[in-house]
């Protein structure tokens, strides 16, 4: 593959490991790092005068966070200098059909990000949901000006199926990317992806 994105949220991550990784990802052409939000600036220090885009994670890992604490999260995530922020859908939210809840979260912070200027991708977790609700989610965050809906947070084992990366693509208009993000995705299973139309894949590292 041309190019490659890199997710390093290891819950005992240590400055070195980071510092490390930064390294590792200019030397691989990474595009984007996803790292937790409390490197940020460390991470920005370190990639200086490198293209690598520094992403980071809102209401990690299942999106329980309260709309107030992301908005919080994502406002200091800005200020130290991330290029994009990944938000974590409320799961719990989702599969209670409280639909009204996840608009009031996607509009609130997508207009905090976007008047800010920055990249914005909701992430959903693909492998817990019924077709039913991949499909009302991508009708959600598909048409609301989003760049990006990723289909995994990289934590379940199983990855999202071919089928339900047709499926995203399918529903999603094309200037929306689908992300897939996991742990060990070779090339061969990476290219599988693109093909079915995901435009975005995130190895996880630990």
């Amino acid at each position: 593959m041309k190019s490659i994105e890199y997710s390093f949220l290891d819950r005992t991550t240590t400055i070195a490991a980071m510092e490390q990784f930064c390294n590792d990802a200019k030397e691989r052409n990474a595009t984007t790092i996803t790292v937790p939000s409390m490197f940020i600036k460390k991470v920005k220090e370190r990639l200086h005068g490198s293209p690598v885009k520094i992403s980071t994670v809102i209401g990690y890992p299942f999106g329980w966070s309260p709309i107030e604490a992301k908005v919080a999260e994502a406002i200091l995530a800005m200020v130290d200098g991330a290029d994009e922020l990944e938000i974590v859908v409320n799961i719990i939210a989702l599969k209670n059909n409280d639909w009204q809840y996840l608009a009031k979260e996607l509009n609130t912070l997508l207009a905090i990000i976007r008047k800010q200027q920055k990249q914005v991708c909701f992430v959903i977790e693909a492998k817990l949901l019924t077709a039913e609700e991949l499909t009302r989610c991508c009708d959600l965050y598909g048409v609301a000006g989003i760049d990006c809906i990723a289909l995994s947070t990289g934590l379940e084992k199983e990855l999202p199926s071919i089928e339900m990366i047709k499926a995203g693509r399918r529903q999603l208009a094309e200037r929306v990317a689908i992300k897939i993000t996991g742990e060990n995705i070779s090339e061969t299973t990476a290219q599988a992806y693109l093909a079915a139309g995901a435009s975005r894949i995130g190895v996880f590292v630990k």
